[in-house]
């Protein structure tokens, strides 16, 4: 619990990509009690329709860009893209790269998917 007595919660998942998941998870952002729970999603991919929906509330930290930050020339996104792929094996190995990145510990973590690095 943090200071002020909230239980903090991180979530992840892979990408905001319209879908179910992505909506559920907004959803509960939306209308869960945000004077019990502190709330982080921590994205694998900062990609999707959805990225960007996230509640004010919410803390939002992500891995790698997602394609919608990646150039308009094909040859830099095929270089763009494999250094994603590397980012994202590399962090897959390491839990300590998310770790580091996220800087604190956590209550509750709730994985939204069962192969969030795929």
């Amino acid at each position: 619990m943090t200071k002020n007595n909230k239980i903090k919660v991180l979530f992840r998942h892979r990408s905001m990509e319209m879908g179910g998941v992505e909506k559920v998870v907004l959803s509960m952002f939306n209308n869960l009690n945000q004077d019990k729970f502190d709330f982080t999603i921590c994205l694998n991919i900062n990609q999707g329709e959805l990225r960007n929906e996230f509640p004010k509330h919410v803390r939002k930290v992500y891995l790698t860009d997602g394609k919608e930050d990646f150039s308009k020339n094909s040859f830099l996104q095929k270089i763009q893209l494999a250094k994603r792929k590397l980012k994202l094996n590399k962090a897959e190995k390491d839990p300590k790269i998310a770790d580091g990145l996220l800087g604190e510990k956590y209550d509750v973590e709730i994985a939204t998917t069962y192969s969030i690095y795929k």
